[in-house]
Formats: C-alpha cells, structure tokens, sequence
C-alpha cells in the first residue's frame, strides 16, 4: 500500500468518526435536554391599562422583504436575510410557527454556503412548521455529509477549513433537528448514522484496508505514474 493510500483511509476514518458522535451525542443526550433558545417562555402579560403596542409588519411584509434580500450574490447579506426574517417572525402573532414562513427559511437550508446554512439552522431549531422543517433538515443532513465526503481526504487547506466548519455545522443541524420530537426525526438521524457506517465500509473495507474500489483506484493511478 502506497503512502497516500495509508494516509487517506484514517483521515477519512477520523472525519466519520467525528459525525458520528455529533449523531451518537444527540441521540442519547437530547431526549433530556432542554429545547434550544427555549429558556425565555412566553412574554409576560402588559400591566393593565397599558396602551396596546403599535401593530408591526405583517407576515406578508416580512416574507416580501426577505425574497427580496435572500437574492443578494453576497453570502452575508443571504445570511442576514434569514436571520432578519427568522427573529422578526416571533413577533407575529403566531410566533412564526406558520408553513410559509418554514419554507422561506428552508431556503437558506438549501444554500451553497455554510454561512447561509448556519444561520438557517438557528432559526429553524425549534417552534417552526413541522413538517417543512423535518423535510428540510431531512435533505440538508444528506447533501451536507456528501459534501463533506467530497473533500475530507483533500489536503489542501480551502478543504481542510471547509470540512472542519461543515463538520461543526453537521452536529448543529442534528441538535436542532433533534429538538423536534417526532419519530421522523429520530428515523432521519438513525439513517444518517447509518449511512455513515455503510459508506466507511464501502470506500476502506471491513478490515480498514485498501480493499474498495475507491481506494483501489487511487493506488493503481499511483502506481501507473510511478
């Protein structure tokens, strides 16, 4: 087995690792944890007689004014957008709980940038529209470990940086998903433990060697150009 060959099966043995007890950790601990950004209750009632609060903007506003920030180029200014719109939403009347307000959240799910991500999971961790918020998270789950898949043997430092922070993204977002207790999110965190265990044993083989095609590819390459 070449150098690279060894080097490349650990690295990514040590990334998997790592997800998997971000999963493990939220699967055991988070059934007694308190809900995240729970602690404040409900606002206290105003003194009586006092004059009623002036009416804010309208979901409606607040959903035109967010569609038309979230199409900036710039990721902190999409990043802003859901941040904006995710804590402007629990002054609705509804406490931004609503399917509309869900979804347009979600986008920032579905975002190419971590920064988007990361501010989309925040607000999405806990009192929104359940079933847009498991679906969401579902896919984001999925789409952020193969991303993750895609460079964690990469050595170059862009990838190395990239993997570190969506790593830490992966646990947030199982944490957040977590605070839904819903059997659909607990099946989607067992599936992506799961899915992190066939994919080591695909790409290193049962033993951890270079038996997978994956591997074995690399060092055929290495040896034609040697």
């Amino acid at each position: 087995m070449t150098r690279d060959v060894q080097m490349t099966v650990p690295a990514r043995a040590r990334g998997r690792s790592r997800l998997r007890g971000a999963l493990l950790a939220v699967l055991l601990l988070a059934p007694g944890a308190p809900l995240l950004a729970q602690g404040g209750g409900a606002p206290a009632d105003p003194p009586a007689g006092a004059a009623a609060a002036p009416a804010g903007p309208t979901e409606k506003d607040l959903l035109a004014d967010y569609g038309k920030a979230f199409k900036s180029r710039k990721p902190a200014e999409r990043a802003a957008a859901v941040t904006a719109l995710g804590d402007a939403s629990r002054e609705l009347p509804d406490k931004g709980t609503s399917k509309p307000v869900a979804k347009a959240l979600a986008d920032g799910l579905g975002d190419d940038e971590l920064e988007v991500r990361a501010a989309a999971v925040g607000q999405l961790a806990w009192g929104r529209h359940v079933d847009t918020v498991l679906a969401a998270f579902k896919a984001m789950l999925e789409d952020q470990r193969k991303q993750i898949d895609k460079r964690i043997t990469r050595p170059d430092p862009e990838s190395r940086d990239y993997v570190g922070r969506a790593s830490r993204l992966y646990g947030d977002a199982c944490r957040a998903l977590a605070n839904y207790r819903d059997d659909r999110s607990a099946a989607t965190l067992s599936d992506e433990i799961k899915s992190l265990r066939q994919a080591r044993v695909t790409r290193a083989g049962p033993s951890g060697k270079a038996g997978s095609p994956a591997v074995a590819g690399a060092a055929a390459k290495r040896r034609k150009r040697s």
